[in-house]
């Protein structure tokens, strides 16, 4: 199997600080990792690094071959994310959410899922379709979790 996420060396934190050091990671398609940590060990930075959400203060991080700091836009591309769920943007709807991250990730309007397009069947799985035109601040904390979901899913 070839590698599809492979991090060395890294370094990250904020303010020149950095919080996590010296990371080394390899992750094959198939591969399922968990982190585990005490609050403040550095987990969120971590995945925060690693999608290139804040930047390396060193090492580095490629996805899928492609290396994040050369080529930023490419190599998120190939990788979906699913953030916190009170993270979510509370005055959007469900749609307007998925229309973001896909206008983002730069998605044909065929991938979207949408109980009336191709792929609405996740919304279904996810037993979203209700919501989907509601605003996010009324979803329950299990309903945002599944709209970041299924968000975070590659187009």
């Amino acid at each position: 199997m070839d590698e599809v996420l492979a991090v060395s060396g890294l370094s990250a934190g904020y303010r020149g600080r950095a919080v996590v050091r010296g990371i080394d990671l390899s992750l094959r398609r198939g591969d399922i990792v968990g982190l585990l940590g005490a609050n403040g060990s550095g987990k969120s930075t971590l995945i925060r690094a690693i999608t290139g959400q804040i930047p390396l203060i060193g090492g580095s991080v490629t996805v899928g071959g492609v290396d994040l700091a050369a080529a930023p836009q490419r190599a998120k591309a190939s990788f979906g994310l699913a953030i916190e769920p009170h993270e979510l943007p509370a005055p959007l709807s469900g749609r307007q959410y998925i229309q973001l991250v896909a206008s983002i990730r730069r998605c044909a309007p065929h991938d979207l899922p949408s109980g009336d397009l191709p792929g609405g069947d996740l919304l279904e799985r996810l037993e979203l379709g209700r919501w989907i035109d509601r605003p996010i601040a009324e979803y329950s904390l299990g309903t945002r979790s599944s709209r970041h979901f299924s968000a975070g899913r590659r187009c």
